[in-house]
């Protein structure tokens, strides 16, 4: 599944663990290629430092995934899956408690509170 939002494409694949290995394989051979295919066609060109992989799941599913080399390969650099994304302004972490999101929340709300406090 692909989603598209002004400059960002996103790349959704569903699997179970012991598949994780076939699911990059296909996101590589078959959408990151293709895509690097259409942006070379336009002139175009995805930027390797600014893509990343994020698997989600259940922690003892994800300590699993963590033994494998379950990364993307893009031109010659290496993309590594991190533990948060961010995605029109929410952070989502790998395991979906929203806990980053929150702490970042709440951490902009203090600022602005103690900024009020400061013009009262």
């Amino acid at each position: 599944m692909c989603h598209l939002y002004a400059d960002d494409t996103q790349l959704i694949a569903s699997t179970p663990v012991v598949l994780a290995q076939v699911a990059v394989d296909h996101l590589q051979k078959q959408c990151v290629t293709d895509i690097q295919r259409w942006c070379a066609s336009r002139r175009l060109q995805l930027n390797p430092a600014k893509t990343e992989l994020i698997w989600f799941g259940l922690r003892t599913n994800l300590k699993t995934m963590a033994t494998q080399d379950v990364s993307l390969c893009m031109d010659s650099s290496t993309i590594q899956h991190v533990d948060a994304v961010r995605d029109l302004g929410v952070t989502f972490d790998s395991e979906l408690t929203m806990r980053r999101h929150v702490n970042t929340v709440t951490r902009a709300c203090i600022h602005h509170i103690r900024r009020l406090k400061q013009i009262c």
